[in-house]
């Protein structure tokens, strides 16, 4: 997780990307780069945070700074970050195909294959941006590793709840409402303790999930 992962969490979440945009400048003022050896340095993290708050415009300048200062060594090291602020770019700019082969690219250094990389970040990335290009069976291939084995442990405050949610939303879409229960249910006892400004998410899957609940017990 990164320092200002909470702020990212928080502005996702809550839907208040505008916010979340603040409190990243905020952080960037009072952590300047200086002297920090360039590896080290955080760009290619807020490049992905700003474009996961709706402002590739900020991310873009950020991540070409990054690789202007990298050597070709450098560039093989940093190759997973790049590739995932890349993809996220492209994601936020509505370029899902683009993304996709990007969030691919991550797990392997600069090798060109396009397997698809089961680790926790790469899988979040991958389930959103086939999400978002609306191929539903494999957005819920990617999710599922999520919500069942807890994948991406590291990031878990933001991918778990989406994770959750869109699964039965794309369960309850193909018409299994024993899987869409399952997840409700999960969503609903995850955030069962979340924060006031979460609560009307919650009370929403609740509604739905009773309503599921309903159309089950009379089919049967």
């Amino acid at each position: 997780m990164t320092p200002f992962s909470g702020i990212v969490t928080s502005a996702v979440h809550q839907g208040v990307s505008l916010r979340g945009i603040g409190e990243l400048e905020s952080w960037r003022r009072a952590h300047p780069a200086g002297n920090t050896p360039t590896l080290d340095r955080w760009e290619p993290e807020l490049a992905i945070a700003y474009a996961q708050l709706g402002r590739p415009d900020l991310a873009r300048p950020l991540l070409a700074g990054f690789l202007k200062g990298l050597d070709a060594g450098e560039r093989i090291n940093a190759w997973g970050r790049w590739q995932i602020a890349t993809g996220e770019i492209a994601l936020a700019e509505g370029r899902t195909t683009e993304a996709i082969a990007a969030f691919r690219l991550a797990a392997d250094a600069d090798s060109g294959r396009v397997e698809p990389a089961w680790t926790g970040g790469v899988t979040a990335a991958l389930a959103r941006a086939f999400d978002k290009a609306g191929r539903a069976d494999s957005a819920a291939a990617y999710f599922r590793p999520i919500a069942d084995q807890r994948l991406g442990f590291e990031n878990l405050p933001l991918t778990l709840p989406i994770a959750l949610r869109r699964l039965g939303e794309l369960a309850e879409q193909r018409g299994d409402l024993a899987d869409a229960i399952r997840r409700y249910r999960a969503f609903a006892y995850l955030w069962r303790n979340a924060d006031p400004e979460l609560q009307p998410q919650v009370a929403e899957i609740r509604a739905r999930l009773a309503r599921l609940e309903a159309r089950e017990a009379r089919s049967r």
